[in-house]
């Protein structure tokens, strides 16, 4: 099994060290409610709004997270992490290196 994500997001390097560590994207469950609420965009008052860690990835990734067939892709912690909570940090990385 490897990371789907490699292709979609290739500025993540995959560990190849760790090949282990690759899961089915409907398998992560990780509250991001504490991530958005740090980061100033989650808005507990509007209808509908119960983010999920698979929600924050694909649309991350630019895809939607409305079609069922994404959540069947395989991703690794690596871009598990970049694209979930540790996004701003990644981000934050992208610009001091490509743009300092």
């Amino acid at each position: 099994m490897s990371c789907d994500f490699k292709y979609l997001v290739p500025t993540i390097v995959c560990n190849i060290n760790n090949p282990i560590k690759i899961v089915k994207i409907f398998d992560c469950n990780q509250d991001v409610i504490s991530h958005l609420k740090s980061i100033h965009i989650y808005k507990p008052n509007f209808p509908d709004q119960n983010p999920s860690e698979i929600d924050l990835i694909l649309t991350r990734s630019g895809l939607n997270s409305n079609v069922e067939l994404f959540k069947q892709l395989n991703i690794c912690n690596e871009h598990r992490y970049n694209l979930g909570i540790l996004f701003i940090i990644f981000v934050y990385f992208l610009f001091i290196t490509f743009y300092i």
